[in-house]
């Protein structure tokens, strides 16, 4: 008896090491979340401005999805005050993204072009920022307004 329950416990081993082996880390909470709030809003409506400057239109990591119409050709700005640390910027068409600090110094950035928690998520970018303004560029592309979603720690 002693023999058939330390078979079981072996076998029971190599199940759930195969079972772990096997299986796909799940996507990050902040992809889930995102999707939702890409697919379902509730979404603020701004326009993004030509310079960096006290006119560009401030985005948060505050549940909402942004819906924010391009300049016509080129970048086009939107703000946010960061704390510092990672942000992953959500878009649901695939643009051209960067992040400048302070006086325009480049952050670097890690992009990806979607998500395994959706296909809504066309553009991920993840970013590391310090404390202040960031001016995040969207590439026009002459299309429809995009929608924007920020998460941040």
């Amino acid at each position: 008896l002693e023999r058939e329950h330390d078979l079981g416990a072996a076998a029971l081993v190599v199940a759930l090491v195969a079972v772990t082996a096997c299986g796909e880390d799940p996507p990050p909470a902040s992809d889930t979340d995102a999707c939702m709030q890409l697919e379902m809003g509730p979404y603020t409506q701004l326009s993004a401005t030509t310079s960096r400057d006290v006119s560009t239109p401030t985005v948060a990591d505050d549940g909402n999805a942004y819906t924010v119409t391009l300049t016509g050709s080129g970048f086009g700005y939107v703000k946010i005050d960061a704390t510092a640390g990672r942000y992953v910027f959500y878009l649901d068409r695939g643009l051209m993204v960067n992040a400048l600090e302070g006086a325009g110094t480049p952050a670097t950035a890690s992009s990806a072009t979607s998500s395994d928690a959706c296909t809504t998520i066309k553009g991920r970018h993840e970013v590391t920022l310090g404390a202040g303004a960031v001016y995040l560029g969207l590439m026009s592309d002459g299309g429809a307004p995009v929608n924007l979603v920020v998460a941040a720690p």
